[in-house]
């Protein structure tokens, strides 16, 4: 049993040490949807979640929906959108094997203001339609904001939308790795 942990934890400090020396910036393709937005005088955080779970749980083309995903579990973020002021709402392609934290690093440098699971409802209310076919969306706050779920997994909200125009409202881990499947959204200052 010792052997087996020792592997294990070996082969996880040589995954992590492989990352670190990675250029990250080359698994991160073009963005591949870009929208402006401007947030309206009415727009309250503290509803934004439950007010998207009633409309969308209701939805024909809701195929999944996580009961976790809901605002007393990310009422929290990093970020603050300000009624009445623009945004750029841009989705990244991921290229390459990418862990959670190159991305949340990636938006950083990118300048990307983090809002998590608030960002993702409403970029989904606005441009659901838009969002890229067969592709896994995922929106990142910082992981202190974050909800961590009963195992204390920090959890991270991802729309899955179908070539058939379902979609799939689900949780991703943080600390898990993307690929090409994946896509990550970022909201960013219009000036």
């Amino acid at each position: 049993m010792k052997t087996l942990l020792l592997i294990v934890l070996l082969f996880q400090y040589e995954t992590e040490k492989h990352y670190e020396k990675l250029d990250t910036d080359k698994n991160f393709g073009s963005i591949i949807t870009e929208i402006t937005i401007t947030v309206s005088t009415s727009y309250k955080p503290e509803e934004q979640i439950d007010n998207f779970v009633k409309r969308v749980k209701k939805d024909k083309t809701t195929f999944c929906f996580n009961e976790d995903f809901c605002s007393k579990n990310f009422l929290r973020s990093t970020g603050k959108l300000l009624p009445g002021k623009s945004y750029n709402i841009k989705i990244f392609q991921i290229t390459g094997m990418v862990t959670t934290e190159q991305c949340v690093n990636f938006l950083r440098n990118q300048k990307a203001v983090m809002l998590g699971a608030q960002g993702l409802t409403l970029a989904y209310d606005v441009a659901g339609d838009e969002f890229p076919k067969g592709k896994y969306v995922t929106s990142f706050d910082e992981k202190d904001v974050l909800w961590k779920d009963p195992k204390g997994y920090c959890r991270v909200p991802v729309v899955f939308s179908s070539y058939t125009d379902d979609f799939g409202f689900f949780l991703g881990y943080f600390g898990a790795n993307l690929d090409n499947k994946s896509c990550i959204l970022g909201f960013f200052e219009n000036k």
